[in-house]
């Protein structure tokens, strides 16, 4: 017979939830819609094309954003937030990536800039609901914070 008494796994803390979320956010497609300002003369520069375009690519990823979403929250109520959040950041990382090696032609500049925005929607709402669900008390208390640490990684 064994003497050695097991000890009850220590609970995790939903605080760590909250600064993985709130990192996240932080650095992902909040980060694009930020910055996008700071990057217009190099991207004018760079490309040829006019502040306009460059500019307009920023409404075309929130339109994408909009679209994405509506989609996005029907399929969080559906679905466990980590099968919607995971590929939402991996979609819009190669996204970005299609940004930087879009072809100096307007039109098909503004195609990756859509999809920024539509696959960035995958991950908002899941990680306010990835938070959310592992609080029962200050609930309000958690998405502030992560709300503020999205605030804080914008103006750094």
């Amino acid at each position: 017979m064994s003497t050695v008494a097991h000890r009850p796994p220590k609970p995790r803390s939903p605080w760590w939830v909250v600064v993985g979320a709130g990192t996240a956010q932080a650095v992902g497609p909040q980060m694009f819609l930020a910055t996008i300002g700071l990057f217009v003369l190099p991207i004018t520069e760079e490309t040829g094309f006019s502040r306009t375009t460059v500019t307009g690519a920023y409404s075309v990823a929130a339109i994408g954003m909009v679209i994405g979403l509506i989609i996005v929250s029907q399929l969080v109520d559906r679905f466990a937030a980590r099968y919607i959040l995971i590929p939402g950041y991996v979609l819009f990382a190669l996204s970005m990536a299609l940004v930087g090696t879009a072809p100096a032609i307007a039109p098909v500049y503004l195609i990756p800039c859509f999809f920024v925005g539509f696959f960035g929607a995958g991950t908002a709402i899941p990680a306010a609901r990835a938070v959310v669900s592992w609080f029962d008390n200050n609930r309000a208390l958690a998405v502030g914070v992560v709300t503020g640490i999205l605030g804080l990684g914008a103006a750094l």
